[in-house]
């Protein structure tokens, strides 16, 4: 769900992500497909339930992504996603082929 105003956007993402493997962490972005941007919003835990994430962002969302990281201090998106959703960009990491 997102909730935009010409300024900011409050955010709630609802999730379901299984246990990373070892050495992993989730991290979660918003981003802007018409700005070209990516926000950190931060890590998030695995959840077997559906589990909701709120933030308060000054940037206009219209995706989300839930990357795969070995470093929750990642300053970028890498190209290993759980999850995504909404329109991304053209310049936004495409999750790896398997």
């Amino acid at each position: 769900m997102v909730y935009p105003t010409p300024q900011r956007t409050e955010l709630t993402v609802k999730y379901r992500v299984p246990e990373p493997p070892p050495g992993v962490v989730y991290v979660l972005w918003a981003v802007n497909a018409d700005q070209g941007r990516q926000v950190k919003v931060g890590q998030i835990p695995p959840a077997s339930k559906v589990t909701a994430v709120k933030a308060t962002l000054d940037l206009f969302v219209t995706g989300v992504v839930v990357s795969m990281e070995t470093d929750p201090n990642v300053t970028q998106m890498s190209n290993t996603w759980a999850l995504r959703a909404g329109r991304l960009t053209a310049t936004t990491p495409q999750p790896a082929t398997r």
